[in-house]
């Protein structure tokens, strides 16, 4: 991928995910390239830079749209799995509270 000039990132606006998700894409502009990466600024074209590995796997941008959604819907895959976790063990709190209430 050595003709790649820019990286892009779905991300969504998070003030508005209950009500009415927006999900856009990011494109960062690639500022240099390595044999193992590209290197980018993080907030546009200022900021500190952030460097993207190339090749298989996750990482922050991706070198096209599709990868990309791809991988914003394992992020919120993966980020909808934490939370039900954390909805059962506040579930089992819950339930401990409410048998201690009772005098339990």
């Amino acid at each position: 991928m050595d003709n790649v000039t820019v990286l892009y990132r779905y991300q969504m606006h998070s003030f508005e995910e209950v009500f009415t998700p927006k999900v856009y894409v990011k494109e960062y502009k690639i500022i240099s390239k390595t044999d193992c990466g590209w290197w980018i600024h993080k907030h546009g074209s200022y900021g500190p830079k952030k460097f993207v590995l190339e090749g298989q796997g996750k990482r922050f941008a991706y070198p096209t749209k599709e990868m990309a959604l791809e991988g914003f819907i394992y992020r919120r895959r993966r980020y909808q799995r934490i939370l039900e976790t954390l909805v059962k063990g506040n579930r089992k709190v819950i339930k401990v509270a409410l048998q201690l209430q009772k005098g339990g």
